[in-house]
């Protein structure tokens, strides 16, 4: 789970015995930190992620697949959902998330699969259908995970992500579904890890030739290196139930992700705990065991961990499943355990927080910790609760992601890339991680301070710090206003039951001459300043807004998405962006048919919305 950033398992103490891994295989080019520019390849600075297309194709062709990597079955069982189910470990899988998704049903009458529902729910039947299928969008090198476990060398992280492709009255329907399966192995145990991390010394190659290079016999996916692997977990991130803005317009709509982590054993695989995510459930039930987390917290073991952002929650404490929730980020409950759990709690005699970098205080104390959980990781400057998507076809002209990883993603490829580096040249590198929301300066979008706990997150030179919907955390805006900017602003009052969250929307600001704000209630979190096409300032660039209730009803009647856009949008200016230049929180960076950025609600995207796919 997780995109590739942080794992949601804690890891054993000792990892268990390797198990076989798969035969030659690829992988695709260096991903660069978005903050610098981006020099060619060399084969001094190691690979950060493979996000080639064309290269994942042909991993998956050498036997990357998921059929044949993930579930070990033969090259002739059929690589969709309907041959998944031969797997005794798919059948675990698929029963468990049947068992949630029909806990989300049972706990909501308004629920169900289709758009005729308020609350539209993620159809089980798409785990088992033929046209579905499970593709490699992303391999992954996390030999910087090794802080987590000692004992091994990090991990290599290979991203599915459900799609389908299906002909409906003649029509062909194909899609991408919000739903990944991150695959994780331990990378082998050394002394320094150098020689794993000079296995992704890669020359520079796109597409097939970059396979080749990665699945040579001393590349980190050849079949010497992957044998010497172990098999960790499957984490998967699905989102579980969609309401649209029109359900909940002061929210701008409400979301659910389901986060699982399953243990992988020879023969099955086992419900885990999600890394550093307490069980709100049982420690409520238990107040001595909820008072035992709180002291060991405040150790100074554990506030240094905290504080480096690499502390290991004991396992006794942690929770098998979680529910992160979208929008506002950490504004949210839902998304903070730490802060239900202790906002009220005085810190242990003797406990001092003063003396810390990432924090200063209780209330960011807290706040460091619910950034270090699964729900916590996976709404910080996310993806609509990702942080790893894929790549899209470089034909596709609608429903497509310009940037297919998320700004935190992005920002924390400077760390990794001197983390490597100082590795493969025999020295010792830092393992301080800064908090997932606020990696990056203060620049556009940026978090920031509006709470005297946060008073370092400033903004740069010509941004001011503007409330969103967050009393504590802003985000920094430009002074002059500009096409994607806040202009709806509001305070969310948070509750328990996500579900009941409400944001009380203050009165929309002026968005300056020839421009206007888009809603809230339409589908724009805190509102976006736009404006028509004729007059485009620097920073924007004219794209497709959808006509949403007529939008809607076109997707109701299962025509294809690309028709719906092409009849039930109108012109309108978006903030351009692109790997160096990210929208802000809630806002998602697609690609227009000219092939250009720009920022969009998540949800406009047919990809990152459970409702809508016919099957």
């Amino acid at each position: 789970m997780l995109g590739g950033l942080a794992g949601c398992q804690p890891p054993p103490a000792t990892p268990p015995a390797p198990t076989p891994g798969p035969r030659e295989q690829p992988r695709p080019r260096a991903l660069r930190p978005r903050t610098e520019p981006q020099p060619e390849p060399t084969t001094t600075q190691p690979l950060l992620a493979v996000t080639d297309r064309t290269a994942l194709l042909e991993l998956e062709r050498l036997g990357f697949g998921f059929q044949r990597f993930v579930l070990g079955a033969s090259s002739d069982t059929q690589d969709n959902a309907a041959g998944y189910l031969t797997s005794a470990r798919y059948l675990e899988l698929v029963t468990v998330l049947d068992r949630e998704l029909q806990r989300v049903r049972a706990a909501d009458r308004a629920s169900g699969v289709g758009m005729r529902y308020a609350h539209r729910v993620f159809d089980a039947r798409w785990l088992r259908a033929p046209a579905f299928r499970f593709e490699l969008v992303g391999v992954v090198n996390r030999i910087d995970r090794r802080a987590f476990a000692p004992d091994t060398c990090g991990e290599l992280r290979l991203i599915y992500r459900l799609a389908y492709d299906h002909t409906i009255a003649g029509q062909r329907l194909h899609s991408r579904v919000p739903f990944t399966l991150n695959v994780v192995r331990w990378l082998p145990a050394s002394p320094t890890c150098r020689a794993q991390a000079q296995r992704w010394l890669v020359e520079a190659a796109e597409g097939a030739a970059l396979a080749r290079a990665l699945t040579a016999p001393a590349a980190p996916l050849g079949e010497a290196a992957l044998r010497d692997t172990v098999a960790k977990s499957v984490e998967v991130d699905l989102q579980s139930v969609r309401w649209p803005a029109t359900v909940r317009p002061n929210m701008t709509g409400h979301a659910e992700y389901l986060l699982k982590v399953f243990r992988v054993h020879a023969d099955r695989w086992e419900e885990g705990a999600l890394e550093n995510t307490p069980d709100l459930t049982l420690l409520q039930a238990r107040p001595e065991l909820r008072t035992e987390l709180w002291q060991w917290l405040h150790t100074p073991k554990a506030l240094r961990a905290a504080d480096e952002g690499t502390l290991v929650v004991p396992e006794k404490f942690l929770a098998k499943r979680a529910i992160s929730v979208a929008p506002h980020g950490l504004a949210r409950l839902a998304n903070r355990p730490y802060t239900a759990l202790f906002s009220t709690e005085a810190p242990p005699p003797g406990s001092d927080t003063a003396t810390y970098r990432s924090f200063s205080s209780q209330t960011a104390l807290l706040r460091r910790l619910d950034g270090l959980t699964c729900m916590g990781c996976h709404q910080s400057k996310s993806l609509a609760g990702f942080h790893f998507l894929g790549e899209d076809a470089a034909d596709q002209k609608v429903d497509a992601l310009a940037v297919p990883f998320s700004p935190h993603f992005s920002d924390d490829l400077s760390r990794r890339t001197s983390y490597l580096t100082q590795i493969v040249a025999g020295e010792a590198a830092s393992e301080l991680r800064l908090p997932a929301e606020r990696v990056e300066a203060g620049g556009y979008g940026a978090h920031c301070g509006l709470d005297a706990s946060f008073a370092e997150w400033t903004c740069d030179s010509g941004y001011a710090c503007k409330r969103v919907h967050d009393t504590k955390v802003g985000q920094c805006m430009p002074q002059q206003v500009e096409v994607g900017d806040v202009c709806e602003p509001g305070t969310l009052r948070p509750e328990a039951n996500p579900q009941r969250d409400f944001v009380r929307l203050d009165r929309p600001s002026g968005c300056g001459t020839g421009r206007y704000c888009e809603r809230s209630g339409v589908g724009f979190p805190g509102g976006m300043c736009s404006a028509g096409c004729s007059n485009l300032t620097g920073e924007a660039v004219c794209g497709g807004i959808a006509l949403l209730t007529e939008f809607n009803q076109c997707l109701a009647r299962g025509l294809p998405f690309e028709t719906c856009v092409q009849e039930q949008t109108r012109p309108g200016a978006l903030r351009a962006c692109s790997s160096s230049a990210a929208c802000r929180d809630d806002y998602v960076c697609a690609r227009m048919p000219g092939g250009e950025g720009a920022c969009i609600p998540p949800y406009f995207l047919f990809q990152l919305r459970v409702d809508g796919h016919s099957l």
